[in-house]
């Protein structure tokens, strides 16, 4: 009979990560028994099931990260666990009273799959000793496939189906111990399922068996309809089409957030939309062979489960003549959007009204995949400058943002009439006039910076830039640092061009004067070394992402900010500043930026690396020994990531000069763990490794304290020490929920209501000062 003292186990305090050995599978370790208890850590990244084994007699119970106990075994049992719900096992040791045994050598392997066949019924048990068993299915043909889990002995065994690349299809998660799933799936693919066990009582026996229930879904006429709940993914055939189709994905509960994705009939991946729009919609080119559509629950918003339609639409006629009218009636699967080709390319103007004023948005496809651009405001008409290349064809496709809306848009395309701004232009908005159009001239090789900002701080002005390549939108809002119509967007001009301009109102109502500023920087060929001591910097800032699920407000505006604040107050020589905005951000020319910067520094010069993007982290088990997760963060670039490792390999093997990291994105406190004292390096960041924040973040503080706020002796220079003290001063009193800044001891943020304590308390981000001495580092003018 089991040993009853496994059902017994509480909740535990778990030892410091640093002082037990951590194992992976196909590793072994020996543990010392003399002291008591052993503790070993088990970390595995994939999903697997893992079978830990002693070599002597002893008692081994399994805690997650939590301390939770989740597995535990007799003496001489092994363990089962299962890593689809985590990375991370603690595993305690326990010698049994009287047996002697004072080490034990601990063995950690996975353990293989059963497979199961169509029709068959497959018995099994699992013990206190076990969390989980795995089952592989490959249908023979394409269908739907129906996973039938019965289990007696009173234990709680819940059923999950996993797909390919172990994407969790389908789940059923009752109290019974009877669960069932049904998943369409592809000849060939391969199917996991898995029962688990989330209780310490009954015998765990059970039977699986998996069945044919009828066909694959085929997305066809009016659509499908269907909802999407957690632990789900709803999938569709596309069939084959001779003409372009969009693929719509409407979502019916207001506040949810569907994502739609589209695979070949392989399972690869082609492409997806996944905004916060109301309605998600891919281009599809024509293709001979079907393919996949997946809807996948982001976020259900407060519903349990949000209801969803899925359907395609045939493109409308194609203009060619401007200007051009068109009438297009929103909320029928058979009105397509409108075609718009033009003659001679440059910039057109864009016009939609919706019946009634209704809030409506319009989306402009300018090839396959996800829209170019969302233009979106609460008004009723949307208006703005788009550009078009000689040849194009350009798709406008007008939308209701409330789901279950019908109505017609008249949509019209003009030539645009756009006063051109060189250097500066002032103007005014109002209900009246909501939009005002401009033409931007830009030289080959040039940065263009442009920046808006309104007179009333409250009033939301957005600003939207269109030319070769780019259909940018800056949307921010009101901030303690920024006003709601303070918007920048940077372009670098690859070729001589005209880029429109829209400054727009975001709500319905409301007034304001504004002014444009218009920068042009050029990108200078690095200097030389010089013997007389210099600041050589990298200013990295990315808005424009390539996918619109990713793009931010004001991360290419920190870098430009950045970069006029050396080139400008501390007057550092532009040919010593490698500015990277946007699409010449990549991985390869921010660390070529780096090498070269390192390599021309001496040690009385300094090097400053500032970025501003999003961030990103990896998995548990990425990271090396200098990682108390064992997860590596990343900055995300335009086209890659770069992880904190590589930073740091590049800083350590080329750096003479001091080095200087300002990292405004999340997670960005992880690359402190990187660097030693006495490496000569200063790590700003914005937060802790395991947090995600706000955009905009570090930047503006950094900016004013280097400007003289962190000055604390008044000496007229502020030292990196001040400038570290005055930031980490200054970001343990943003609040987490809004960014507002707090008062010192504040429990509730008086702008949001935050209660300002447990997982809302403010999170102090992590700053690294590994300088060999403190320097000067600014001149406060």
């Amino acid at each position: 009979m089991p040993c009853l003292i496994p059902l017994l186990v509480l909740s535990v305090p778990l030892p410091d990560p640093a002082a037990i050995e951590t194992l992976i599978a196909g590793e072994e370790c020996t543990l010392d028994l003399t002291g008591g208890d052993g503790w070993v850590r088990i970390l595995e990244d994939d999903y697997v099931l893992l079978t830990v084994s002693s070599s002597r007699e002893v008692e081994l119970t399994a805690f997650d990260d939590y301390g939770e106990p989740i597995c535990a075994s007799s003496p001489g049992e092994g363990m089962v666990l299962s890593a689809f719900s985590d990375y991370w096992f603690y595993i305690r040791v326990s010698t049994i009273e009287g047996s002697g045994v004072t080490s034990t050598v601990l063995s950690v392997d996975t353990l293989s799959h059963r497979g199961i066949g169509q029709g068959m019924a497959v018995s099994g048990a699992l013990g206190l000793n076990a969390m989980a068993e795995t089952f592989t299915f490959s249908p023979e043909t394409t269908g739907s496939w129906t996973f039938r889990l019965e289990g007696s002995g009173d234990t709680d065994l819940d059923l999950e189906v996993y797909g390919t690349g172990m994407r969790l299809w389908g789940s059923s998660m009752s109290l019974e111990g009877f669960e069932t799933v049904t998943v369409p799936a592809l000849q060939g693919e391969t199917l996991t399922a898995v029962v688990s066990r989330y209780n310490k009582s009954g015998r765990g026996e059970y039977s699986i068996s998996v069945m044919p229930s009828g066909g694959f879904p085929v997305l066809e006429g009016s659509g499908e309809s269907g909802a999407a709940v957690p632990g789900e993914m709803s999938r569709f055939i596309v069939p084959p089409h001779g003409g372009i189709l969009f693929l719509d994905l409407i979502i019916g509960s207001p506040g949810a957030d569907l994502d739609l994705l589209l695979r070949d009939d392989s399972g690869e991946y082609i492409m997806a939309s996944q905004s916060y729009a109301t309605v998600e919609t891919l281009l599809l080119r024509p293709a001979e062979r079907s393919a996949v559509a997946e809807v996948l629950l982001f976020d259900a918003g407060d519903a349990e489960s949000v209801p969803f339609t899925l359907q395609t639409r045939k493109p409308g006629a194609i203009s060619r003549i401007i200007p051009a009218r068109n009438t297009v009636s929103l909320g029928r699967w058979d009105s397509g959007p409108a075609g718009f080709s033009p003659p001679a390319g440059g910039l057109f103007g864009i016009s939609a009204e919706f019946e009634k004023t209704r809030d409506g948005d319009v989306r402009v496809f300018r090839g396959e995949g996800e829209p170019a651009l969302t233009f979106a405001s609460a008004r009723g008409d949307e208006e703005f400058l788009l550009y078009v290349n000689t040849g194009d064809t350009v798709w406008i496709d007008p939308f209701f943002s409330e789901a279950g809306l019908s109505g017609d848009v008249s949509l019209t395309v003009s030539a645009a009439d756009a006063p051109v701004v060189e250097d500066s232009w002032s103007g005014r908005i109002d209900d009246s006039m909501p939009v005002a159009f401009h033409s931007v001239p830009a030289d080959a090789g040039t940065i263009l910076d442009i920046g808006l900002s309104g007179g009333d701080r409250e009033v939301d002005l957005d600003l939207y830039v269109t030319g070769p390549g780019l259909d940018l939108v800056a949307e921010g809002w009101l901030s303690p640092v920024d006003a709601a119509g303070d918007e920048t967007v940077v372009a670098f001009a690859e070729e001589d061009a005209v880029y429109g301009v829209t400054v727009y109102l975001y709500e319905r109502h409301g007034e304001t004067d504004y002014d444009l500023e218009i920068g042009r920087i050029r990108r200078s060929p690095l200097a030389g070394p010089s013997p007389v001591p210099e600041t050589w910097a990298l200013c990295a800032g990315i808005s424009g992402y390539p996918s619109a699920a990713d793009v931010l407000n004001r991360a290419s505006m920190d870098a430009v900010e950045f970069y006029e604040f050396l080139t400008g107050d501390q007057e550092v020589p532009e040919d010593h500043v490698i500015l990277l905005v946007d699409a010449l951000s990549t991985a390869e020319e921010f660390i070529a930026g780096m090498r070269s910067l390192l390599d021309r520094a001496g040690p009385e010069d300094r090097v400053v690396v500032f970025f501003s993007g999003h961030g990103d982290r990896s998995h548990p088990g990425s990271g090396g020994p200098e990682e108390g997760d064992s997860a590596n963060e990343y900055l995300c670039l335009y086209d890659d990531d770069i992880s904190d490792d590589r930073v740091a390999g590049i800083v350590d093997s080329l750096a003479a000069a001091p080095v200087f990291l300002f990292l405004d994105a999340c997670h960005s406190g992880g690359f402190v763990n990187d660097f030693a004292p006495g490496s000569g390096v200063m790590v700003l960041t914005a937060a802790r490794e395991d947090l995600s924040v706000s955009e905009r973040v570090l930047t503006p503080i950094l900016l004013q304290g280097s400007r003289g706020d962190a000055d604390g002796d008044g000496n007229g220079y502020v030292s990196a020490l001040e400038l570290m003290d005055y930031i980490d001063g200054r970001l343990r009193l943003i609040c987490p929920e809004c960014d507002a800044e707090l008062e010192e001891n504040t429990c509730v943020c008086p702008q949001c209501g935050a209660v300002l304590k447990g997982d809302d308390a403010v999170p102090r981000p992590e700053q690294g000062m590994f300088l060999l001495e403190d320097v000067m580092l600014w001149r406060v003018r």
